[in-house]
């Protein structure tokens, strides 16, 4: 899902101008080591649970509130393993 914010940002820049979106990827472990997926509804690819950061939301916040609304489950961010950026896409 495109949060609006990102919707009324294309519309006010246009199709052509490349957005930064700087978005988190959450590795959820539970007590036996085992990792939380998600499987994604386009492609039906199990993946680890991601999203776009909020305008001004910090990367560790923005991880706990996008594994809350994809799974109802709370986790507590014990550490940042990598920061990256990735080709336009």
């Amino acid at each position: 899902m495109i949060p609006d914010f990102v919707s009324d940002l294309r519309k006010a820049v246009g199709p052509d101008c490349l957005l930064w979106l700087p978005g988190v990827v959450g590795v959820v472990l539970d007590k036996y080591g085992r990792v939380l997926l998600q499987r994604r509804s386009a492609a039906g690819l199990w993946t680890p649970l991601s999203g776009i950061l909020e305008p001004g939301e910090a990367p560790a916040a923005g991880v706990v509130r996008e594994v809350a609304e994809e799974t109802g489950v709370r986790v507590v961010v014990e550490r940042l393993a990598a920061v990256t950026a990735s080709p336009p896409v």
